[in-house]
């Protein structure tokens, strides 16, 4: 939605992550079921990473990552 138009006032907030909040709230991603096709969907279902990367899927997380990095929330960082 354009803030403009609807008149609505958008406020930016930044996400701080400290090693408590990442193992509470984190999730390990499902690498397996990737890794057998070495390739990944171009379906956008973003996903920000503990390392504060947002990836376009699980699945580029995965090719990229492993399971080093685990997913913080769904949606972009």
């Amino acid at each position: 939605m354009d803030p403009m138009v609807t008149g609505l006032r958008v406020k930016k907030q930044k996400m701080f992550l400290t090693s408590e909040t990442v193992q509470a709230a984190s999730i390990t991603p499902s690498c397996l079921k990737y890794h057998k096709n070495k390739e990944c969907h171009r379906v956008y279902k973003p996903v920000c990473g503990d390392d504060e990367t947002t990836y376009s899927n699980e699945c580029m997380l995965c090719l990229l990552n492993g399971e080093r990095v685990r997913i913080v929330k769904e949606g972009a960082c």
